[in-house]
Formats: structure tokens, sequence, C-alpha cells
């Protein structure tokens, strides 16, 4: 599974929790489709894991949620995947290019 197909949606702008970055869309990351309840998403300034509440708004995952992402090899592959990619667009940003 790779970070393709993502549907992205206009949320209302609000802060992430982990960074305070204002967004205003969101997307998940785990599969293909709009973000649901008990998705995750990954923060693009920070890098943190997130999931979404039942009002679609990120929140900090719990402690349990956490133990079984950790134990997720698909998860942590798409992370890694993630992780570059937002690498990646800083430094075409860095360059002024799109």
């Amino acid at each position: 599974m790779a970070l393709t197909n993502k549907e992205t949606i206009v949320v209302v702008a609000h802060l992430l929790p982990c960074c305070g970055m204002v967004v205003d869309r969101v997307s998940q990351v785990k599969n293909e489709g709009k973000p649901g309840p008990g998705d995750i998403t990954l923060c693009s300034r920070c890098h943190f894991l997130l999931v979404f509440g039942d009002d679609l708004l990120e929140r900090l995952p719990t402690a349990e949620e956490t133990a079984v992402f950790s134990h997720d090899q698909n998860l942590r592959e798409l992370l890694a995947e993630g992780h570059r990619i937002i690498e990646e667009q800083a430094t075409r940003t860095e360059r002024g290019l799109r």
C-alpha cells in the first residue's frame, strides 16, 4: 500500500494538538478514500502520528492505540513513506518549487 489515492477533505481551520500547526485540509495515512473516525494521519510539520476523532478533528493517540501502532509493520512502512514525502515537499518548498 502506498500513499497514493488519498482523498483530502476541507475542514474548518483548526490547530493540531501536536505542534499547533493550523490546518484546513486533512487526509488519512493507512487506507484509501476519505478519513473517518479512528483513521490515522501524520502532521506535515512535526511528523507526529494523530488519530481522527468522531468529529474528524485530529487527536493524540491513546496509550492503547500507540501500543497497537507500534506492532503494525505495514503502518511503520507507510509512516516512513509519509516522512519521506513530507521531507521531499519541504525541500521543494525551500527551493521555491511546487
